[in-house]
Parts: structure tokens; sequence; C-alpha cells
């Protein structure tokens, strides 16, 4: 068929489960990635099962995602649009907050408008080590 241009739709596809940790207090999830379907990777890694939280900026900053806790080898990627792989929808990807592969704990920060919405998915580096992680949004 011919191709339609369109805008891109950011919210994530119809049955895809997400957590609105704008809602949470303290902005801060307790989470399991194992049992969660594969949504994709981001350009740093993961491909496993993942979990997606939506944020929505209440003001215009520089905002820092934390995974704090977890045993596996965690990878954080966000993106503007849920539902769309790759570089151009990718906001930051990090495999490892000490970037030498000392913590397996993933960390990035990215800059958000007042009443933006990113989507974080946490996995894991090589989508096989998927498990419970406590990830915490800071601005």
């Amino acid at each position: 068929g011919a191709s339609v241009c369109a805008v891109p739709v950011r919210a994530c596809p119809e049955g895809w489960e997400t957590i609105d940790l704008s809602a949470v207090e303290g902005w801060t999830h307790r989470g399991d990635t194992a049992l969660q379907p594969a949504r994709g990777a981001g350009t740093c890694g993961g491909g496993g099962p993942n979990q997606i939280l939506a944020f929505t900026a209440p003001a215009a900053g520089t905002y820092r995602a934390d995974i704090t806790e977890s045993a596996s080898d965690t990878v954080l990627f966000a993106r503007s649009h849920c539902g769309f792989v790759g570089a151009d929808f990718e906001l930051a990807c990090n495999d490892d907050i000490d970037g030498q592969n000392m913590n397996f704990l993933s960390g990035l920060s990215v800059d958000l408008e007042a009443a933006q919405t990113v989507y974080f998915f946490v996995d894991s580096f090589r989508g096989a080590d998927p498990g419970p992680y406590r990830l915490t949004i800071a601005q």
C-alpha cells in the first residue's frame, strides 16, 4: 500500500502496561522486569523483558533517573515516543552509572519541558537477566 505521513504518537501502544511514575509520591518505584514482555532495546543494550514507566515533568528542567537497587545488570533508556525504537526517539541510554561495569546499576539525565512526558524503560544488559529493581527520579 501507499505510505501515509502522520505525526508519530508519543503514548505507548494499546496493551502496553505503563506505570505512571508522576503519580507516585517521591517519584520512586519498586518493580520487577521478570515476566514482563520485551519492548525493544536501547542503543546501549537491553532487549529482554522490560518495564515501562511514564513520567511527566511538572516544570521545565533536568531530571535524573537512577536505578538505585538491583541484583541484575541493568540498562535504562528513555524515549520521547514510547512505541518507536531507535536513536531518533531515544533521549538517553545508560548501561552502568560508573561507566566501568563496576556496580551494574544504571542512571541517566534528560532535559524536559513543563508537561513533557518521557518513557523510561528498565531492562537488563543482555536481556537475559531480568529481576527486581528500584527506580528514582529527581529534578
